[in-house]
């Protein structure tokens, strides 16, 4: 597909690059209610292990996509300690 239409690749990564910041950004925002000191280590790290889930080959890659799950439960359902919200 990239060497029949490089303007429609273009177009779908540049529609998509802000789909991804703003992931990011709900990612790195419950990270810091939840663990207000180590939010941008862990959002490095859940990216991290996102890409590392993508290299990975068909047999390995389950060992990455269940922790990444638990995780994702964790970020849905775990409640801040944040008394007062503002915002």
């Amino acid at each position: 597909m990239a060497k029949e239409d490089v303007k429609l690749l273009v177009f779908l990564v540049i529609l998509f690059v802000p789909v991804y910041w703003f992931s990011m950004t709900t990612i790195y925002k419950r990270f810091n209610a939840l663990f207000p000191l180590q939010a941008g280590v862990f959002t490095v790290s859940l990216l991290s292990v996102q890409l590392l889930a993508v290299a990975l080959s068909e047999p390995y890659d389950n060992l990455v996509v269940i922790p990444m799950a638990i995780v994702g439960f964790i970020l849905i359902f775990k409640n801040s300690n944040i008394e007062n919200h503002q915002g």
